[in-house]
C-alpha cells in the first residue's frame, strides 16, 4: 500500500519544528528502513503516519484513504510493554476481541496463526516466559492476526541479543514474501541491507531516499 505525504508540516508543543513542507511517496508491499541521528524526526514520522499525531497542516494518505480507515501493525524496542493478557493464546487473540470476532472464529484465527509462527506449544505459556526473538515473534503474531495493511516497526531489535535478532530477520523476510507494507526504524547500519529503500533524515530533512543497494554503494556514514 502506497503512503503518501503531502505538504506535512509539524511541531511539537513548546515549538519545536520536526517537519516544515514535507512531501513524500513511500511504495506499498516493500521494507523501507528509516534511519538518521538521534532527534532526526525517525519515531515521529511513524506517529504521524499511523494517526497517532496530528500534523499541524498538510496530510497522509495511503492509496487514496485516510488513516482511520485502516489497520497498522506496531512493533517496538521492547515488545513486553506491548502484552496485557498472561497467555500466548489470549494475547493473540485479544485484538479479534475487541473488534467483535465471534469466539469460535477467534478460536480457529489464533490456532493458525500460533502455528504459522511455530508458537503453537507454547500458547499456554506467559509472554514472560518467552526469549526476545519469540516475544517479538509474538508481538508480530497479534498483528498479522487482525490482517493490518502496513507494519510500523520503532527500532524492533534493539533489546535482542544475536540468536533473537535471526529470529525476528526470518519473520520480517515472511511478512515481506506475504506483501505488506513494512516501515522500519533503525540506527543500526548492518540492518539496511534487508531493506528495499533507505530513508535518510537528518533533522527533519529527507537527505536521501533511494533504493538500498544505492545507500550502501555511496557509503553515507550519517547514521
Amino acid at each position: 500500500m502506497k503512503i503518501v505525504l503531502e505538504d506535512l508540516s509539524f511541531s511539537y508543543r513548546g515549538g519545536k519544528k520536526v517537519f516544515e513542507h514535507l512531501d513524500l511517496v513511500l511504495p506499498g508491499r516493500h521494507i523501507v528502513a528509516i534511519t538518521g541521528p538521534n532527534g532526526s524526526g525517525k519515531t515521529t514520522l511513524l506517529k504521524l503516519i499511523a494517526g497517532i499525531l496530528e500534523p499541524d497542516s498538510g496530510r497522509v494518505i495511503f492509496d487514496g484513504v485516510g488513516s482511520e480507515f485502516l489497520r497498522f501493525g506496531f512493533v517496538f524496542q521492547n515488545p513486553s510493554e506491548q502484552f496485557v493478557h498472561f497467555t500466548v493464546e489470549r494475547e493473540v487473540g485479544f485484538a479479534l476481541e475487541n473488534f467483535g470476532y465471534d469466539s469460535d472464529v477467534i478460536a480457529i484465527k489464533v490456532s493458525e496463526i500460533l502455528k504459522e509462527f511455530g508458537l503453537y506449544s507454547k500458547r499456554g505459556s506467559s509472554p514472560d516466559e518467552l526469549s526476545g526473538g519469540e516475544q517479538q515473534k509474538l508481538s508480530i503474531a497479534s498483528s498479522v492476526v487482525y490482517e493490518p495493511k502496513i507494519f510500523l516497526m520503532d527500532e524492533p531489535t534493539s533489546y535482542l541479543d544475536e540468536p533473537g535478532k535471526k529470529l525476528f530477520f526470518e519473520t520480517v523476510s515472511s511478512l515481506r514474501r506475504r506483501g505488506y507494507s513494512i516501515l522500519w526504524v533503525t540506527q543500526d547500519p548492518s540492518e539496511l541491507k534487508l531493506s528495499d529503500y533507505v530513508l535518510l533524515l537528518e533533522e527533519g530533512r529527507v537527505t536521501f531516499f533511494e533504493n538500498t543497494k544505492r545507500f550502501l554503494k555511496d557509503g553515507y556514514d550519517s547514521i
